[in-house]
């Protein structure tokens, strides 16, 4: 998902007050909007235009400081970054070829929303879930509720907790409700992937006391509620604090990864037609073992970022976490693991964090988690996932809710960003919600 804002360029207009003197001609002239484009840190605006000429018609764009603009075809794809924020114009200059250099000129007018801590909502025991780790949200949209699936509790730590909660997100409050279908028992580390524009999501994995799993759901949500479905299919390993996404371009789930009686860095595709079957990825070049990774699926570019990671057997130091950021090509049927060459200053490497994807960057937010299996690294990070122009920003807001590894999150149909739970100084039962 992008931002978009209509526009249309126009080559001839009645508004003209600049002729070309040999031609005749009147100059390109742009009806852009006149007043403000929203547009916040770290997203992406596409501006599509038509032109209603015979003659070429070729735009350039006057970036400022922190606003990046490519002028493609039919539209400009505007990205503002994090050191930027209030009005901001954007000169552009229209030049046709026939018009012996007159030229046309318009300023668009840019309105940069700051990104920051909207709040940090608590509760007590009784109005809603207790402190854990490793769990996952569903969110449903339609109603705009976050259905809570599985973690572990601190009683000791890594109790599978049993319990089911539903989050109203407008308001933050907490209402249990019990899983419908198959029995789902409780669990950390079920990944989840929903997917896009259906009310079905999957989720493999997770650990219980005794061993890690290898169980496959299907997952039926609506209304504040969700029905279970227990898949019989042969495939990896059982493992946890894995990579776990969905491709909608080519309609399969993506396994990487994780922990099981090894540190993993295996690949798997699975299909999901009337008979889901696993398929294990031969690449040539892929990622070390590694698990407790952030990872981001960008369906528009049709790829699969990974950051980080432990990479030595779990609660043996050091972590040893992984510092890189890999990129697995799902365009074609067989994809394919590159490493990316990442701009700005990188994060420190850790494990497990809260990582939430953000489609209108498009950008993945990194924010808590270990490289010392003792203390929570520290920053709040945005990678921006721009196919050839990913780099790292530290964003410091005030506000910055208590830091903490283990945590978990997701993206609500507002666009706010949302992370929970988690423990370091404290075992946390409370929400850090970052937004406009």
């Amino acid at each position: 998902m992008r931002i978009f804002l209509p526009l249309v360029l126009v080559a001839c207009s009645s508004n003209v007050s600049v002729t070309d003197p040999v031609t005749k001609k009147p100059a390109p002239v742009w009806n852009a909007p006149s007043g403000p484009i929203p547009i916040g840190q770290g997203q992406t605006t596409l501006l599509p235009y038509s032109i209603q000429s015979a003659t070429a018609v070729t735009v350039e764009v006057a970036s400022p400081a922190g606003v990046d603009v490519d002028v493609a075809s039919d539209h400009l794809s505007i990205h503002a970054d994090y050191t930027v924020s209030g009005s901001v114009d954007v000169p552009v200059t229209l030049r046709d070829s026939d018009l012996r250099g007159t030229n046309g000129s318009v300023t668009l007018h840019l309105s940069v929303a700051p990104i920051g801590w909207k709040g940090n909502p608590t509760w007590t025991t009784p109005q809603g879930p207790d402190a854990r780790e490793h769990g996952a949200f569903i969110v449903d949209d339609a109603t705009g509720t976050a259905l809570m699936v599985g973690g572990t509790g601190y009683k000791p730590q890594g109790t599978p907790l049993e319990d089911a909660w539903s989050l109203k997100i407008s308001d933050s409050s907490w209402t249990p409700w019990k899983p419908k279908g198959d029995a789902i028992p409780g669990a950390g580390s079920r990944r989840v992937a929903v997917i896009p524009g259906s009310a079905t999501a999957y989720a493999f994995g997770g650990y219980t006391a005794a061993s890690n799993l290898d169980d496959l759901y299907k997952i039926a949500f609506g209304n504040g509620d969700a029905t279970f479905t227990k898949l019989a299919v042969t495939g990896p390993e059982a493992r946890e604090l894995h990579v776990f996404a969905y491709d909608a371009g080519k309609q399969r789930f993506v396994l990487f990864g994780g922990y099981g009686t090894s540190v993993l860095n295996d690949t798997w595709l699975l299909s999901t037609g009337s008979t889901p079957q696993w398929q294990k990825v031969m690449t040539p070049t892929k990622p070390t073992g590694r698990y407790g990774s952030f990872y981001a699926m960008d369906q528009v570019n049709h790829r699969l970022l990974v950051f980080s990671g432990g990479q030595t057997p779990k609660n043996k130091d050091p972590v040893n976490a992984a510092a890189d950021t890999w990129a697995l090509d799902l365009s074609q049927d067989a994809p394919t693991w590159s490493p990316l060459a990442v701009t700005g200053t990188s994060p420190p490497g850790r494990r497990n964090g809260c990582f939430v994807f953000d489609p209108s960057g498009p950008r993945m937010l990194v924010w808590g988690g270990t490289a010392d299996q003792a203390t929570t690294t520290p920053g709040l990070w945005f990678l921006d996932m721009r196919p050839g122009k990913e780099s790292w920003a530290r964003v410091d807001r005030p506000g910055e809710p208590p830091l903490r590894s283990s945590s978990f999150g997701f993206i609500d149909g507002r666009g706010n960003l949302t992370c929970g739970f988690g423990n370091d100084a404290d075992l946390y039962r409370d929400l850090a919600i970052i937004g406009y």
